[in-house]
């Protein structure tokens, strides 16, 4: 009965009463939604900014990008004043031409929004530059009528506490622009292998336009779609006055020079991969697998790209048949620094680096005679001089105190008389070094083997004298290095310098 009552009051009411009731009623909605906020203003507070993950970059010696590392969002963060004039215009003029006037939400944009979301029957659109950068950093994508009233106050709150030019700069630091690429740096040099710094009126535009879509629209492989969304750039920059129809028809008659998506093997293909590899699993132990991968790190390493290639075309000049075994090679400085290193053919076709034994995935490889010079540092050592003489037979039984009688040849059966530790060191004598071996012990061997740089397991066999122990290639290139540096043992090295974001 009272809905009845009240529509029958409702009929006896003139038309100024009609007014007075409309303009009341939506003056108190006004006031209601208005202290809403105002209640909502003042229980949400600006959190502190969330740490962005920024790439970390590997360089050789005269400061060559070797390869980038980064986990899910591949992110370089730039100032506002590095980014091209005219990049800045064209995001400005496509997600928000009202940027520089509104406080951090548009009413007009929102009501927009507001009547094409009820005929849609969602929620979204309108947002500023202000509201996605807060979606982006502090609310995520939920769509609900909740997130989008938190977002517009954030927004809000971002605007009193930080300038335009600061909001900008950080949006543009954070969206997301496909190929992996989040923020204008990194799309920049994905898109058109370029600073965005360097970026032009057209490269401009289709980064803009591909913001609000950039699932599908790669060049690479939606070619048209790509020219719509720079059209869509163009547009907006005309609708805004940023630039004439005309210049805007010309620039969609240039081509698209955008560059072909980076190969995910990019810096760890080929040779140089071996080295770029170890260098990833040292910065991971020292800094951590995150730091490493979102940590923004500049690392310097001490490889010489004239020296990798030098030692590259060494293997392959050399082993240039594809039945020819695999290779690897390692140059140290006199202070440790690994200034090339091979540790195989191709890094596609096998990660086991081959230059550092177990630690690569490998096993080690025999050293052979390369062995004995650590057999006559350890005689030498022990007091004997290299001036001492030795028979050299082809072939000889040898007693090694707790062993059996250990019986050797010389390569071809080849006999050398009575002979000094230098001449049998030169020609290789295998009869000479075994005996000097047994007299010196092959446990003094083994302990200046560790002494000089080795670090795998050695067991003191008399067969260890002719390197029958599987050994790194490092190692051994260390062990010949201290010997180089007149005794003094160095530590290898891959990295000079690590610098944060």
């Amino acid at each position: 009965a009272l809905p009845r009552r009240a529509f029958l009051a409702l009929r006896r009411l003139n038309w100024k009463q009609w007014t007075l009731l409309v303009v009341g009623s939506f003056t108190g909605l006004v006031v209601m939604l208005i202290m809403a906020f105002a209640i909502a203003y003042a229980t949400v507070n600006l959190p502190d900014d969330p740490e962005q993950p920024a790439t970390s970059f590997i360089y050789d010696a005269k400061g060559n990008l070797l390869t980038e590392l980064y986990s899910d969002q591949n992110r370089v963060e730039v100032p506002l004043s590095q980014v091209a004039p005219v990049m800045k215009q064209a995001v400005v003029a496509t997600e928000d031409r009202n940027f520089y006037e509104h406080p951090g939400i548009d009413p007009v944009g929102l009501t927009r929004a507001f009547v094409n979301d009820v005929r849609g029957g969602s929620i979204q659109g309108g947002s500023t530059i202000t509201q996605q950068l807060a979606k982006n950093l502090y609310v995520g994508s939920e769509r609900s009528v909740s997130r989008k009233v938190r977002e517009a106050i954030l927004a809000v709150k971002i605007e009193r506490e930080h300038t335009k030019d600061e909001i900008l700069e950080r949006y543009l630091n954070t969206i997301y622009f496909g190929r992996g690429a989040h923020g204008i740096e990194q799309a920049a040099r994905l898109y058109f292998g370029k600073s965005s710094s360097e970026l032009n009126l057209s490269d401009a535009a289709f980064l803009a336009g591909l913001i609000r879509s950039p699932q599908g629209s790669d060049p690479a492989t939606n070619f048209f779609v790509a020219l719509d969304r720079r059209k869509i750039g163009l547009d907006s920059m005309v609708r805004s006055g940023d630039i004439t129809q005309a210049t805007a028809t010309a620039t969609e008659a240039l081509a698209l020079n955008a560059i072909a998506p980076p190969d995910p093997m990019a810096g760890l293909s080929g040779t140089s991969a071996y080295f770029v590899s170890e260098v990833r699993t040292w910065v991971q132990q020292q800094f951590g697998t995150e730091t490493a991968f979102s940590g923004g790190l500049r690392v310097e390493t001490t490889l010489d790209p004239d020296l990798e290639a030098a030692a590259q075309n060494a293997v392959t000049s050399t082993l240039d048949r594809p039945d020819d075994p695999d290779a690897a090679v390692v140059s140290m400085r006199s202070d440790g620094a690994i200034v090339a290193m091979i540790g195989g053919k191709d890094f596609t076709k096998s990660k086991v680096n081959l230059a550092v034994g177990t630690e690569g995935g490998g096993s080690g490889r025999q050293s052979g005679s390369t062995f004995k010079p650590i057999v006559l540092a350890a005689a030498i050592e022990a007091g004997i001089p290299v001036t001492e003489r030795f028979n050299g037979p082809s072939v000889m039984t040898v007693p090694f105190k707790g062993e059996p009688p250990f019986t050797v040849h010389n390569f071809g059966n080849e006999g050398f008389g009575n002979i000094d530790l230098l001449t049998a060191t030169q020609h290789s004598v295998n009869t000479v070094y075994a005996q000097l071996a047994s007299q010196v012990g092959m446990g003094k061997v083994v302990q200046a083997a560790y002494d000089l740089g080795v670090t795998s397991h050695l067991d003191p066999f008399p067969s260890l004298t002719f390197g029958t122990e599987d050994v790194s290639l490092l190692e051994m290139t260390r062990a010949y290095l201290t010997f180089d540096n007149r005794g003094n043992r160095v530590n290898p090295y891959y990295v000079t310098k690590v610098t944060d974001a």
